[in-house]
């Protein structure tokens, strides 16, 4: 009883600020998703006659600020410090990877850096294209912000959990509780962050996003992890063990029991051991963590029994109808047979069915990126109007820039599309995901590599001028100039294409629960036209480059979970399965790179990513069915991240967003347990 009351009043806390009543019909009704104070606003006309060129110029200031931090780090990271040592691991690195890569070529030239303080001007030139590349002046990206559900009818995720003994039972017992914010005493369900007190010092997110604790350097954040390691200690372990055979003693000390050994002929043989039941009193009090209010009391193993039931009965109705006998592709392929995605909730498994929303991405805060330019629907006070401002600055190496303060911003309100300016407060952000919608190709070598290169001179001249002054100006606006004439066809062609959405009395821009979310809004935005090819089938009318030089924008619609049917099928990307989750009503706390190092750190129990590359891009590479033989943790950084393009890609636009406080400090990746 007690237990229930505390997980009523978690879900209490955890939504104290959101609706409880229906969002899709009433007076309760959401009018916006995103909150924002009243500003003033000055009117400049017409949007029709003046938005493109405020949107340009809104574009060439934000990447007049990347230039200024671009600048700043090459110089920090070329001439300020010796790199010698790092050079050296990195060649012995490329040397173990050469073996099957055939790249001894490289590892001699790394090699050979040792010798010089700066780096070779070949090596600085590549440093200087790649954080050029990192700004992505010519990509889309969706950009999904974080908040709170609008209503108390979705499914938490699991929470993080402890065990110990419950010291009014006898025999021992495991007693499996929610780990507590020690701020607002909700339960934590992603990563947490750790103050100056230890473990004693615990809060959620939530808490630590919107708190003076943000970025400051006494608080880190720990991954949600597997207790198990921790909380069955010797002694636990030692007092749930009660097999009389088993040797529990080594050197005249109790020894550990947990994990089990494998070799099972010294377990009981006339009852269960305790310490056998552990992973099930785990799962099934992460799975208690997830109810809602309206749930039937069912264990986990009782929904097992009932998704098995469910499937003999989809079996005996095919085989009634005189299907051909193959339950299971009839399930997962529609045209194998009745379109079950459907009629039974779109793929949604049984136990989600009951918390997944009629509006899935209703209370999903998204918008459209491009280049520096932020485009979003949503806002409050903006009369139903779109916001269009800067994106926040770039996360590099050793970058601090501040997030707050005012920026520039245009407003697009009323009927007959009035455009405002307006000084808007910077804030910082919590993403959730940045899904790569298109990869523009800037300084990838394809659009003009003469003009590059030559922009590659400049910054690199910059760069030394740099060490003299603090803001280089001149450099600055040098570089600036041979950008625009390096960008402006792609800029323009991209920017036009949207003012002409935007100026459109037939584009609805006001925010819809219903039927114009945030996510509708900017799958409308996109030209799906001329966007849908994975590569840009024709060239631009400006120039004779390609407009693009990868898309993965879909047709608007839902999600279907696509499952593999065949050993020669690809499973569910990951950005795929993270937006599932929302759309199968489930609320997440962690942004999509956090919720795959749980993965290693909580699911698999592993403390830590067992193979390189994995803290930064969280997932195994291996191939199935052994068509590569470099498995994840032999392979490069290349096979690594092409094993899965469109989520590597995202993966890459939340990296640079993202403050460097918010990821574990290498020490805390192993102690997870």
């Amino acid at each position: 009883m007690q237990a229930s009351i505390k997980r009523v009043a978690t879900i209490q806390s955890v939504t104290s600020r959101l609706r409880s009543a229906s969002l899709t019909h009433g007076p309760s009704k959401p009018q916006h998703a995103s909150s924002a104070a009243q500003l003033p606003r000055t009117k400049i006309g017409p949007a029709s006659e003046h938005l493109l060129a405020e949107l340009l110029a809104l574009y060439w200031e934000g990447i007049e600020r990347d230039i200024a931090l671009i600048l700043s780090t090459l110089t920090e990271n070329s001439y300020g410090d010796d790199y010698s040592g790092a050079f050296a691991n990195r060649a012995y690195e490329v040397l173990a990877n050469a073996e099957s890569e055939q790249r001894r070529d490289t590892v001699r030239e790394l090699v050979g850096y040792q010798d010089g303080k700066h780096l070779s001007g070949h090596t600085l030139r590549q440093r200087a294209r790649l954080l050029l590349q990192s700004a992505q002046w010519l990509d889309f990206d969706k950009v999904v912000e974080h908040r709170e559900p609008l209503h108390n009818g979705l499914r938490l995720a699991p929470a993080q959990i402890h065990l110990a003994l419950d010291p009014q039972k006898t025999p021992p017992v495991l007693k499996a509780e929610s780990v507590l914010c020690g701020r607002c005493s909700s339960a934590i369900r992603g990563s947490m962050f750790v103050g100056p007190g230890g473990s004693n010092d615990v809060i959620c997110q939530n808490c630590y996003f919107g708190s003076d604790s943000y970025g400051r350097p006494d608080w880190h954040k720990r991954y949600k992890s597997c207790c198990l390691d921790g909380d069955i200690t010797t002694d636990v372990s030692q007092r749930l063990c009660n097999c009389k055979t088993l040797t529990k003693v080594s050197d005249g000390k109790p020894k550990p029991l947990f994990p089990i050994s494998p070799d099972k002929s010294s377990r009981n043989k006339h009852g269960p051991c305790a310490l056998m039941a552990v992973d099930n009193t785990l799962a099934e009090a992460k799975f208690d963590s997830t109810r809602l209010k309206t749930d039937k009391s069912l264990s986990l193993s009782d929904y097992k029994g009932l998704m098995k039931k469910e499937s003999d009965k989809s079996r005996e109705k095919d085989n009634k109808l005189g299907k051909k006998q193959t339950p299971d592709l009839t399930y997962y392929m529609p045209e194998f047979g009745i379109d079950k995605f459907q009629k039974e909730g779109g793929g949604t498994p049984p136990y989600l069915r009951p918390a997944m929303p009629q509006q899935p991405f209703g209370h999903v805060h998204m918008a459209l990126r491009f280049g520096t330019v932020l485009i979003e629907n949503g806002v409050a006070n903006t009369d139903g109007g779109v916001v269009i401002t800067t994106r926040g600055p770039l996360r590099l190496a050793h970058s601090d820039e501040a997030s707050d303060g005012d920026g520039s911003s245009l407003l697009i309100s009323g009927s007959e599309r009035t455009l405002y300016r307006q000084n808007r407060p910077r804030t910082p952000k919590r993403h959730k995901l940045m899904a790569k919608q298109i990869v523009g190709g800037a300084f990838c070598g394809f659009l003009d590599e003469d003009a590059e290169e030559h922009i590659i001179d400049i910054l690199i001249d910059g760069s030394s001028k740099t060490q003299s002054e603090k803001i280089p100006h001149d450099a600055i606006a040098t570089i600036m100039l041979e950008l625009k004439h390096y960008l402006i066809d792609h800029v323009e062609l991209h920017l036009s294409t949207i003012a002409s959405k935007l100026t459109d009395k037939r584009f609805e821009l006001a925010w819809n629960f219903s039927s114009n979310a945030c996510k509708d809004f900017c799958d409308n935005l996109l030209n799906v036209g001329m966007y849908q090819s994975l590569f840009a089938p024709q060239v631009s009318q400006f120039d004779k480059s390609p407009s693009y030089l990868m898309s993965f924008v879909c047709r608007p619609g839902p999600l279907v979970a696509d499952f593999p049917w065949s050993k020669y099928d690809v499973p569910q990307g990951l950005v795929e399965e993270y937006l599932l989750r929302i759309q199968h009503g489930r609320h997440e706390d962690s942004d999509f790179i956090d919720s795959l190092s749980e993965y290693w750190s909580d699911f698999g129990a592993f403390g830590e990513a067992p193979y390189k590359y994995q803290d930064l891009f969280p997932w195994d590479c291996s191939e199935a069915y052994g068509r590569n033989p470099a498995k994840c943790g032999s392979c490069n950084i290349s096979k690594h991240v092409w094993a899965f393009p469109y989520d590597s890609l995202s993966a890459i636009s939340m990296h640079m967003a993202r403050e460097s406080f918010l990821y574990p400090p290498s020490s805390e990746k192993g102690e997870q347990g």
